[in-house]
């Protein structure tokens, strides 16, 4: 198992045939004063073999430079599944989508969103918080 890709955005929707809508993707937050929050859509794209078909237990954690959970990850469950898969030779998949209505930024720095299914680590996305430069 492993994450095809994953991503932060100002917004994910559902569109036809499985397809994910995403507009603004980023991986810096600039603001003029911490602690800030914003909201946030994560996804991530998992495949798997067909010997790993079922559910599993995911995690996706928000921390900080320190690996200090901040926001700990809700109860998830990935479901890999060979039902509905366009051409049968290609892997199973899902997508993940979490939308994190007020995400806290507690102060500038380097955060990450730590994906973790069973409890192995598969990937992770970056997120910068950098305070905005003052003008004169």
């Amino acid at each position: 198992m492993f994450v095809r890709y994953a991503l932060i955005a100002d917004a994910i929707f559902p569109g036809d045939k499985g397809k994910q809508n995403i507009s603004g993707t980023f991986t810096c937050v600039i603001a003029k004063k911490f602690p800030t929050s914003r909201r946030v859509f994560f996804l991530a794209k998992i495949e798997g073999s067909l010997s790993e078909e079922g559910e599993h237990d995911l995690r996706v954690d928000f921390v900080d430079d320190d690996f200090n959970k901040l926001l700990p990850s809700p109860n998830l469950q990935l479901k890999l599944s060979s039902e509905g898969r366009p051409v049968e030779t290609i892997p199973l998949a899902t997508d993940i989508v979490i939308e994190y209505e007020q995400l806290a930024i507690p102060k500038p720095g380097n955060y990450e969103f730590i994906i973790t299914v069973n409890g192995r680590h598969l990937g992770s996305v970056p997120l910068y918080a950098r305070k905005e430069a003052e003008t004169q």
